[in-house]
């Protein structure tokens, strides 16, 4: 389920975004920026964590605690006042990314 935000009425919040996928000129490619901890291993794969919350980097942080457990509705997620989004990027999501100027 795709779940839009309307930004334009966004007011005293910050939203942070995170990835495994960064831009590389003209096409999308996998990173290994981001590092399960536990793991001791990159994060892989086509989702987009977002999060809303009180502060940027509060939003930040938890957009890489969402990208270890891939449960935007954790616990601490409402303990800390944000809210967590977890989406699929699909190949359409994808091709629109690479084309974005």
């Amino acid at each position: 389920k795709t779940e839009f935000i309307d930004f334009g009425k966004l007011t005293d919040i910050a939203i942070a975004s995170s990835s495994s996928l960064i831009r590389d000129h003209s096409e999308i490619i996998q990173s290994q920026h981001l590092i399960n901890p536990f793991q001791k291993e990159p994060i892989i794969g086509k989702e987009l964590f977002t999060v809303t919350a009180g502060s940027c980097m509060l939003a930040d942080a938890l957009t890489k605690a969402l990208a270890v457990d891939k449960n935007p509705n954790a616990k601490y997620f409402s303990a800390l006042g944000a809210t967590a989004y977890l989406n699929q990027i699909d190949d359409h999501t994808q091709s629109d990314l690479v084309n974005f100027s």
